[in-house]
């Protein structure tokens, strides 16, 4: 059966013509491989210039260079004249621009006996329409709180710090703000842009080919590393994520929109909650599409049978595909990271030398990886100067930050303020085996594949008290296995320092995901007069949740003040935005660099606590 059906496709697409537009796009490669291998069909590109280092790749049957300017009028004829003249069975837009100058002339297009693998022109400026995210997914996820420059008012009253400003169009070029002062500042002289709260999460996706508001094919990724640690495409993505919320999210917006073509739905996921928030709809192919592609997710060639062939030959082959999970590197398109962090590049090199097939390292097709490195090379002074002046301008943030931060401490007594401090991850590193824990909480049946721990914990607490109090000693029985061997992350002098404070009157909290117990197992081995250190932990009755572990924290003691020293990004941006003095604790450059963006301070443990004792 098998036989025959591949035969009967072999057969069908010998004779394929697609015509890519526009090729001059790191998706391109991907789409035309999928295409090329599961279709047989030839792939003509379709570039907008001939320096293009995807020119000499060996991945099209044709390269052709446009004389236009993409998105204009005389492109458009371009586009019709050759797909006219090499009589191609499927003209497939890539990147936003393609997909809305096509969507919109694509009647004209059709009229000329030219097809085009695009939703119509009104779908694709609702699903790209970010000012309208929320009232298009009102019933079915949260997005965030979005304002226009002329609602400072609201904005005033509705919004706190961080706070992310980004353009309208496909290109958003997000900025991000540590002070409302500073956004109602920077949008008075700002055009065609939105106000958004900033949610701390990491950054996943669904992706999907559909027909009619079917979904035809479906993949997910969680990303790693980005082309800016604060967010943007990936550089090192893993997929599939197996979270039936993530893929009941993406099909409700597939329904809604009533979906013909390729579509990605960019959310940012909690880890701490397992909440999401969907930041965007992207309807076009997106950038990590050589991810599914070499996992055998040919949402391409799906797409691309869906419009030759019929919905149900497109069905048919998605099926037929055996799929696999991995993790993938673009090591060429992040050169970028030599002007800016060197150790995160690096990571991406390690990556792909770990499995070349699942990064953009090619050696079967040399030219094109000679061209993209000498590309990616002339770039670096660019890349370097733009780090640079975004750096000094982030610095100029946190020191601001700072100087507010003493001002507000200045004059107070050491019993006046409470240090909150995290436990694993800030002073000592626990070592828990957290992969073994995951396996054995879906064993017992508490957790669910796409879940974390802190988030099962979260769902439990809210739903099933006994079942979170059950979950939590399984934990605890892995957490105390590793106090026989767990690292200290701060120095004796730091450590000495700190007793010195507290016996001075400075309140110490220790708020933990560990429970009391644990904690105060580890606390007793660093600090003297454990007893008199307050510790709540995620047995002391206030849930799971680190933010609402620092409110409890702060009404405890009763104190002014309060400052907040955590490993968790999102631990930190919640205490920040909630008024508490925050410093995140990193162990890494691009961590650092992602908290700086936002405009808080970033510093390794001891440099960290070193800072609050001056």
């Amino acid at each position: 059966m098998l036989i025959e059906w591949l035969r009967m496709k072999s057969a069908r697409n010998s004779d394929c013509k697609v015509l890519l537009v526009s090729a001059s796009s790191r998706k391109a490669l991907a789409i035309a491989h999928s295409i090329r291998s599961i279709l047989g069909c030839k792939v003509i590109g379709l570039f907008t210039t001939r320096t293009h280092p995807y020119i000499p790749s060996r991945i099209f049957n044709k390269r052709l260079i446009t004389k236009s300017k993409r998105g204009t009028h005389e492109w458009v004829l371009e586009v019709a004249y050759v797909g006219r003249k090499y009589r191609v069975d499927l003209l497939l837009p890539v990147d936003f621009i393609d997909v809305v100058t096509l969507s919109k002339y694509r009647d004209v297009l059709e009229n000329l006996g030219l097809h085009v693998a695009v939703a119509k022109y009104d779908k694709v400026l609702m699903a790209s329409n970010k000012s309208r995210l929320s009232e298009l997914l009102r019933d079915v996820c949260r997005v965030p709180k979005t304002f226009k420059p002329m609602e400072q008012h609201i904005i005033t009253a509705n919004l706190g710090p961080p706070i992310v400003v980004k353009g309208v169009s496909d290109a958003s070029r997000p900025k991000y703000f540590n002070s409302l002062d500073y956004v109602l500042r920077y949008i008075s002289k700002a055009s065609d842009v939105i106000i958004q709260e900033f949610f701390p999460g990491i950054g996943r996706g669904y992706f999907t080919v559909a027909c009619n508001g079917e979904p035809l094919i479906e993949f997910t990724h969680q990303r790693i590393i980005e082309y800016d640690p604060i967010g943007g495409a990936s550089l090192m993505s893993y997929g599939p994520v197996l979270d039936p919320k993530l893929y009941m999210i993406g099909r409700e917006v597939v329904r809604k929109l009533k979906w013909v073509g390729p579509l990605m739905v960019e959310t940012r996921w909690n880890p701490e909650s397992g909440e999401y928030v969907v930041l965007e709809i992207n309807p076009k192919f997106w950038g990590s599409i050589d991810l599914p592609v070499k996992l055998n997710y040919q949402l391409p060639a799906v797409l691309v049978a869906a419009f030759i062939h019929g919905k149900q030959y497109a069905r048919r082959l998605a099926k037929e595909l055996i799929v696999k999970s991995g993790t993938h590197s673009w090591v060429l398109d992040g050169i970028r990271y030599l002007g800016k962090d060197l150790t995160t590049w690096l990571r991406l090199f390690r990556q792909a030398l770990s499995n070349v097939f699942l990064s953009d390292l090619a050696p079967i097709d040399p030219a094109r990886t000679v061209a993209q490195i000498v590309k990616g090379l002339s770039k670096l002074p660019k890349e370097r100067k733009d780090f640079t002046v975004s750096l000094r301008d982030d610095i100029i943030k946190v020191r601001m930050y700072v100087r507010e931060a003493m001002n507000r401490l200045r004059g107070l007594r050491l019993q006046d303020i409470a240090l909150i401090l995290d436990l694993d991850g800030t002073l000592v590193k626990l070592g828990v085996d957290w992969s073994t824990v995951k396996d054995e909480g879906i064993r017992r049946g508490y957790l669910t594949r796409g879940e974390s721990i802190s988030s099962c914990l979260y769902r439990l607490w809210l739903s099933n008290h006994e079942a979170y109090m059950e979950f939590s000693k399984i934990v605890e029985e892995y957490e105390r296995k590793s106090l026989n061997n767990y690292e200290v992350l701060i120095s004796k002098d730091i450590i000495n320092n700190l007793v010195s404070l507290h016996n001075r009157g400075l309140n110490i909290c220790v708020a933990t995901k560990q429970t009391v117990n644990i904690a105060r197992e580890v606390v007793k081995d660093l600090l003297t007069n454990t007893n008199e250190i307050l510790i709540i932990g995620r047995d002391s009755g206030y849930g799971p949740l680190k933010i609402d572990m620092f409110r409890a924290c702060r009404k405890v003691i009763g104190c002014r003040e309060a400052l907040v020293i955590d490993d968790s990004f999102t631990a930190t941006v919640n205490a920040f935005r909630e008024g508490f003095i925050t410093i995140r604790v990193v162990r890494n450059s691009y961590e650092m660099i992602k908290t700086l963006r936002i405009g808080m301070v970033a510093l390794p443990p001891n440099n960290a606590l070193r800072l609050v004792i001056k």
